[in-house]
């Protein structure tokens, strides 16, 4: 039982990082409160795909269909009795549901590192943003200038080729 648990803890890591990786949303719940399974996961994709077990084919088609209405209210967390949203499941009516919105963290793009590009970038840093900071000025983009690290900066010669490639994941140096 052990090595099942493991496996499926090992694919919907793996899932996880494929999700975050591809710049996808996905729900992962999680039993919270029941007479079994306590702990169990079923991670489902925006597309519908679904990783993982809760232990009832029942439970996850439920935990499924749900699953759409969860991403779309952009709650970040929220436990459900599965009563809220499948009361047609009498044997699950006092479990609860844990589900958690996976997304990778906002972006932003900065095109120019000069004071408004710099000062914006920090600020972006401090919310949480994923910065990369575009220049082609040596000077507007040392370390110094940007001490934080989670700001990338990218030197550029080709303002359309370093954009698209940080919009497409690729921050930068």
């Amino acid at each position: 039982m052990a090595n099942d648990n493991s496996a499926t803890s090992r694919t919907i890591t793996q899932q996880l990082k494929q999700v975050l990786d591809q710049g996808s949303i996905a729900a992962l719940a999680t039993l919270i409160h029941s007479s079994e399974h306590v702990g169990a996961k079923l991670l489902v994709e925006h597309s519908g795909n679904t990783y993982g077990s809760l232990g009832s084919e029942a439970l996850e088609h439920a935990v499924t269909e749900y699953a759409a209405n969860f991403l779309e209210s952009r709650e970040p967390t929220r436990a459900f009795n599965v009563a809220e949203f499948a009361p047609e499941l009498t044997a699950w009516l006092d479990a609860k549901i844990m589900f958690e919105r996976i997304e990778p963290e906002p972006r932003i793009v900065i095109c120019g590192a000069g004071h408004v590009g710099a000062s914006l970038a920090h600020l972006a840093a401090l919310l949480g943003y994923r910065v990369t900071l575009i220049d082609n000025r040596v000077v507007f983009l040392t370390r110094g200038s940007h001490p934080d690290e989670s700001i990338a900066l990218v030197l550029t010669t080709d303002w359309t080729e370093s954009v698209l490639t940080a919009l497409a994941g690729g921050q930068g140096v």
